[in-house]
């Protein structure tokens, strides 16, 4: 079988899944999933045939592990297991008593519905292949595909300004559950809308840090660098998410020190361009969305519920440990601990804790996988403000979107969706610069050296 043309495909293939994943992915389980998951796999493919040509660190091959135990671990629960071994795992001796009282079939896999959890390993493949697709693609398209997403951003802030005026019936508003009162983008979600805000505003900082320590039309680049922060601030503040908001300001402070740090030679522009930029973007919220906000400032019923939702989350997973109920069987799982009255009440889709959630789909296995990329997090973050050069930039940006990220996943279920999954995925791919890019930076720091001593 003939092989495909890695190098000229996957940039191609790459851009098309970041974009489709972007424009349909806003949803967990929407229609547009589907699309978004068969581009996937060909991007997934045609990286996979280019990565043993890539030049890899040691964080970066460690990377690829996380990955393949991200998929393994829905895989290993859709393993056909005998009728025995099934039922008496923990946490099934009841259902498998009730179906065996209506001589139903009984368990047959370690997840409670074999259907959801595959669902869920579909849904893991945008993120897979676009961490894949970053470490093969050359640093020139990591920049473009982040580009991208920031540009997207901005568009979608513009969507999320006619969504406003359009009214709770906007027919721009793509999705029927919807927050109508507020600007969603393309999401069905304004806390997930304000996700990728906050991702492009770190990251555009990023980007200007690298144009600036170049030494290129520091003017033009400061300018769009400022309207790409002046537009996710609106758009944050349209968004009326109060974790959006305060993590867009947490991502406003870790931009203005990627910049600040960037160059000796810019520090005191850098500083100057931050107190402007930061300025006007907060007047821009205060002038056109600081009534809404205030809204949302004052009490929410949810919040309340939120903290029975995390009690009676950490008691399930408990329940179900060490294996877990099964990726994608959360609400199945959470329902088994109501009563008839209180599922009546209460319609819980998610425990507004990922990690909580993970815990009691997944088990120990998914806590030691969490624990285990947050200490890679750590490594890699601290490799990248060791060092200055542009793809050290650019992974200071993906480092601190990956960590407002993670601080998110302690309220919300963000990284459900497919579009701020893929871009997670390209966040972890530029987190580890490749070999390639370091050797160059160390042969030209010997080579600057040998000049002053000649």
């Amino acid at each position: 079988m003939k092989q495909l043309n890695s190098p000229r495909l996957l940039p191609i293939t790459a851009a098309g899944t970041l974009l489709l994943a972007l424009v349909l992915g806003g949803a967990a389980g929407s229609p547009g999933d589907f699309v978004v998951q068969l581009s996937a796999l060909l991007t997934l493919g045609v990286a996979v045939q280019a990565l043993p040509g890539a030049p890899l660190t040691p964080a970066a091959r460690i990377g690829i592990i996380f990955a393949g135990a991200a998929l393994a671990l829905p895989l290993a629960q859709l393993i056909p297991l005998p009728a025995a071994v099934a039922s008496v795992l923990p946490g099934r001796a009841g259902l498998a008593s009730e179906l065996a009282g209506i001589e139903a079939a009984g368990l047959s896999h370690a997840s409670l519905a074999p259907t959801f959890t595959e669902r869920s390993l579909w849904a893991l493949v945008p993120g897979v292949a676009l961490f894949a697709a970053g470490l093969a693609l050359p640093p020139v398209w990591r920049q473009r595909l982040l580009a991208t997403v920031v540009t997207f951003a901005l568009a979608s802030v513009i969507l999320g300004l006619a969504q406003i005026a359009g009214g709770p019936n906007s027919p721009l508003r793509f999705y029927a559950l919807t927050n109508t009162a507020d600007a969603v983008g393309f999401f069905a979600n304004r806390n997930h809308f304000a996700s990728l805000l906050y991702v492009a505003l770190a990251l555009g900082v990023s980007l200007l840090a690298v144009h600036w320590r170049r030494g290129s039309n520091r003017r033009l680049h400061g300018a769009l660098g400022a309207t790409v922060v002046v537009f996710c601030l609106v758009g944050l503040g349209l968004a009326r998410s109060r974790m959006g908001l305060l993590l867009g300001m947490l991502a406003m402070v870790g931009a203005a020190a990627i910049l600040i740090s960037s160059s000796s030679s810019t520090g005191r522009a850098a500083r100057r361009w931050t107190l402007v930029t930061a300025t006007i973007g907060v007047l821009a919220v205060v002038q056109i969305s600081l009534y809404g906000i205030l809204n949302r400032l004052e009490a929410d019923p949810l919040d309340d519920a939120r903290w029975t939702f995390f009690a009676n989350t950490r008691a399930l997973a408990a329940h179900y440990a060490p294996l877990g109920s099964g990726l994608g069987t959360f609400v199945s799982a959470y329902q088994s601990g109501q009563t008839p009255q209180q599922q009546e009440s209460f319609y819980v889709n998610h425990a507004h804790n990922d990690y909580l959630e993970l815990a009691l789909e997944a088990g120990w296995p998914a806590i030691g996988w969490m624990v285990a990329f947050a200490l890679w997090w750590l490594w890699c973050t601290f490799a990248a403000w060791r060092h200055t050069s542009g793809a050290a930039l650019l992974a200071r940006g993906a480092s601190l979107g990956l960590g407002l990220l993670m601080l998110h996943a302690t309220v919300d279920y963000a990284l459900r969706t497919e579009a701020v999954l893929a871009v997670a995925g390209l966040l972890c791919a530029v987190l580890v610069p490749s070999v390639r890019e370091r050797l160059s930076k160390d042969i030209c720091d010997k080579f600057a050296v040998w000049q002053q001593n000649n």
